[in-house]
């Protein structure tokens, strides 16, 4: 079908994953939701982030009952000119950082979709962190 691309970029962009050259456009204190890979840039910041990779995700399954909630741990890029790059871990869990100083602004995950579900495995292109910049 010839629509199909047309239809993939679409829906891509409904689900805040930018192109992957281009970076998304958020504003300072706006959620925004990333694919590994892709970024965005925080206007009037100068701020990108990229979110690289899930490093692990020992969550506990929808679908089970843990004994405590288990861990996920995002990897990201943070650049801002002229200061250098940083290369970051955020977690899921609160008794790991699920947020970090970078200058004077403040990054935080705020979600790790999609939850996980025993016996499935969840594929790095599947994933999906929410994250939100502030002061």
């Amino acid at each position: 079908m010839p629509w199909t691309p047309l239809l993939l970029a679409i829906a891509a962009s409904a689900l805040g994953c930018g192109s992957g050259t281009e970076p998304d456009q958020v504003s300072l204190a706006q959620e925004f939701t990333l694919a590994p890979g892709h970024s965005a840039h925080v206007q009037g910041e100068d701020l990108t982030v990229v979110f690289d990779q899930v490093a692990s995700d020992s969550r506990c399954p929808a679908n089970v009952t843990c004994v405590w909630e288990g861990d996920a741990a995002v990897l990201l890029t943070l650049t801002q000119p002229p200061r250098d790059r940083a290369a970051v871990e955020l977690h899921t869990s609160p008794r790991f950082p699920q947020k970090i100083r970078y200058g004077d602004l403040e990054v935080a995950l705020r979600a790790l979709d999609p939850e996980p579900r025993e016996g499935i495995a969840i594929a790095q292109t599947a994933y999906r962190a929410t994250l939100r910049v502030t002061r």
